[in-house]
């Protein structure tokens, strides 16, 4: 909660430490919306009942799948609709299927966005922020313009947004992590070759229906007769690594881990 105040969302927190008088202050103000963000953990979520909550977070899969439903029960009441999001890794897909068996539904499965993605909402985001202060405040503005337009007149107006959305976002220093990471990729070594009986459409096959990947997060396939070679876009290597220590192609086992070059 306090990282997302930093970041000018209006968020507070409750967990077991709190005392009940800071708990009602806390929930006060999101009942009222004054917040629209209330992080909790298990123990302090445990009992509340709030109307019109829109959406449910789950930042990690409870251990009893019931405590899945329940959790996510706090959104979409008295007939209203909610969503619910589960952020997993590879390694929970079992516990993910667990609850789809105990809640007989089908979990929407999606892949969290770029950077460059968040990138552009929050650019539109900020973009409409102004245009509504400036049709808000016109009287503050007119009083306030002088005193900026002195200070900041060696810089364009393109310059001055920029540096207020970097402020605002907490931006600073950020620039090349805020770069598209098409055509960065890193290459992985597979102990399957073509003496295997294996090609380079049966390795493409299995990584995308073993590791959940994409053809554009696959490049280049070399296979040689006992290895082959993959390059996988950088952002989904540690991925394949964590969830195929072992590969299986049409039905020989390799190893897989990162190309030492």
């Amino acid at each position: 909660a306090y990282t997302l105040k930093n970041r000018g969302y209006q968020a507070e927190a409750i967990h077991g430490d709190y005392s009940q008088a800071q708990r009602e202050r806390v929930m006060e103000k999101f009942k009222s919306k004054k917040i629209n963000i209330l992080v909790a953990t298990d123990v302090a979520a445990r009992g509340l009942d709030i109307s019109d909550v829109t959406h449910v977070i789950n930042f990690s899969i409870p251990q009893n799948p019931e405590s899945y439903v329940h959790r996510i029960g706090r959104t979409g009441r008295a007939g209203k609709s909610g969503v619910a999001i589960t952020l997993v890794t590879p390694r929970e897909y079992e516990r993910l299927r667990q609850i789809e068996k105990l809640t007989k539904s089908k979990l929407k499965k999606e892949a969290p966005p770029e950077i460059g993605e968040l990138l552009e909402i929050k650019k539109d985001a900020f973009v409409k922020s102004l245009v509504e202060t400036l049709e808000k405040e016109k009287k503050l503005i007119k009083e306030l313009s002088p005193y900026f337009d002195d200070k900041l007149k060696k810089f364009n107006l393109s310059e001055l947004l920029s540096a207020s959305f970097i402020l605002k976002e907490g931006l600073s220093g950020q620039s090349e992590s805020l770069k598209e990471d098409k055509g960065v990729y890193k290459r992985l070594f597979i102990t399957l070759g073509s003496k295997d009986g294996v090609s380079a459409k049966d390795i493409f096959k299995s990584l995308i229906d073993k590791a959940e990947l994409t053809g554009e997060d696959i490049g280049k396939i070399t296979i040689k007769d006992k290895f082959t070679f993959v390059e996988v876009k950088e952002k989904v290597a540690e991925k394949v690594i964590g969830l195929l220590e072992q590969i299986v192609v049409k039905g020989k086992e390799g190893k897989i881990m990162r190309a030492k070059k």
